[in-house]
């Protein structure tokens, strides 16, 4: 890893802003017990606008544990979305943004386990699954390239050599389609790949520093350390179990040159809406000028999406 220099006390995890995502207004509560009890029933005083994203969070968390489980899988096969919309029967509003994704085409989910890492699992996926497809030279070559970000970045080499290597083998592998869903259900070969996904991550901030200090509120008032940015990259983007904001999505998709939409499900839209926020290149970069892969977003957790074949 880099040797950032910065005080042992870490920091509050800032609030990250894009202008890719909606403003969500965080209504605070003064509750300090758990409000939910295994499956989701709305308090009767409590309509699903007045949840803060804290009581969300609480909520799907509780929700992923029920439907994966513990000892569940870290990617699950692709399964109907009425499982889905079953979880969230008491709760119409999510009901009919499900429905909205059902009618949409977006039938099958893939699940992936909630446990800190589901976007870098999720993206990690859907990403090399695109290169397995694509087999192009084109492909070979952008994700050769990460390596050379990692470099660049100040990363010693033994660092990222063993992961980056088991990804390039898959790809290039006669059968990486069959072995793709064993790479990524084993929680070795998993959580190498989720590695190596989170030092891009961070490689791809600290190279561009002017840019992702945008993201930041208050970044500059940070007396802590002469550099905030490398403290929130070692604390908040290299570690396992840290979930994903703003910046980390924006930052991994353009380190990988990846054009990804996310679906965001939150029971909040009107008549059902879902919003749809893209990421990284534009639909026309896509190889083949093919619809990009969707995400899943419930505030605190990444599946995949999937339309019919």
């Amino acid at each position: 890893m880099m040797n950032d220099s910065g005080s042992a006390k870490p920091p509050s995890p800032p609030r990250l802003r894009s202008a890719n995502l909606p403003e969500i207004v965080d209504r605070p509560y003064t509750d300090p017990e758990p409000f939910l009890s295994g499956h989701p029933i709305l308090p009767e005083d409590m309509d699903i606008n007045d949840f803060s994203l804290a009581q969300l969070h609480e909520m799907n968390q509780k929700l992923l544990e029920e439907s994966m489980g513990a000892e569940g899988p870290l990617i699950s096969w692709p399964e109907d979305i009425s499982a889905l919309r079953d979880e969230y029967s008491n709760l119409p509003d999510f009901v009919a943004q499900i429905n909205t994704l059902s009618n949409q085409g977006y039938r099958t989910i893939i699940r992936v386990k909630g446990d800190g890492d589901c976007f870098y699992r999720a993206l990690a996926f859907i990403y090399l699954r695109q290169l397995i497809c694509s087999a192009s030279a084109r492909s070979l070559d952008q994700l050769s390239a990460t390596k050379t970000v990692l470099a660049d970045a100040g990363f010693d080499e033994i660092a990222y050599d063993t992961p980056y290597d088991l990804v390039m083998g898959l790809v290039k592998s006669d059968s990486a389609g069959h072995e793709l869903w064993n790479t990524f259900t084993d929680q070795s070969t998993s959580n190498y790949i989720v590695m190596y996904m989170r030092l891009l991550t961070s490689a791809h901030i600290h190279l561009n520093q002017d840019f992702f200090s945008g993201f930041y509120q208050n970044i500059a008032s940070d007396s802590e350390t002469s550099n905030p940015l490398a403290k929130f990259r070692r604390q908040f983007v290299e570690p396992l179990g840290k979930e994903a904001d703003d910046i980390q999505v924006t930052a991994l998709v353009q380190a990988l040159k990846f054009h990804v939409k996310i679906a965001y499900l939150d029971g909040r839209s009107p008549n059902g809406q879902v919003n749809f926020h893209d990421f990284g290149l534009d639909a026309g970069d896509a190889p083949g000028n093919s619809e990009p892969p969707v995400l899943l977003y419930r505030p605190g957790h990444y599946d995949i999406l999937q339309k019919d074949a």
